[in-house]
């Protein structure tokens, strides 16, 4: 399962995980790519986003309520122009 820049748009961002968990075979991987948690909510609600993105500790634990095993969450790149949001990249396997 890829989920690319979408759980800011989700009212229920742990819901999106726990189906993507649910649809993995098991061994099956996600990976993610979203937002890192900012204050730019003003600029975010301009791309109608509902989640002003994700703390990588936050996130990897809602991976894990979904059952997966997290192979990484981190921030990995931050924008260089203003207002310098940051991604979040997480890797997460369904245990066999």
């Amino acid at each position: 399962v890829m989920l690319f820049n979408v759980l800011t748009f989700a009212r229920r961002p742990a819901g999106v995980l726990a189906e993507a968990a649910r649809v993995l075979r098991p061994g099956g991987h996600l990976a993610l790519v979203t937002l890192a948690a900012h204050d730019h909510t003003d600029v975010a609600a301009g791309y109608g986003h509902v989640v002003p993105g994700f703390a990588p500790r936050a996130l990897r634990a809602m991976l894990t309520r979904a059952g997966l095993t997290v192979d990484a969450c981190e921030i990995t790149s931050r924008e260089r122009r203003q207002p310098h949001f940051s991604v979040l990249t997480a890797f997460a396997e369904r245990p066999r």
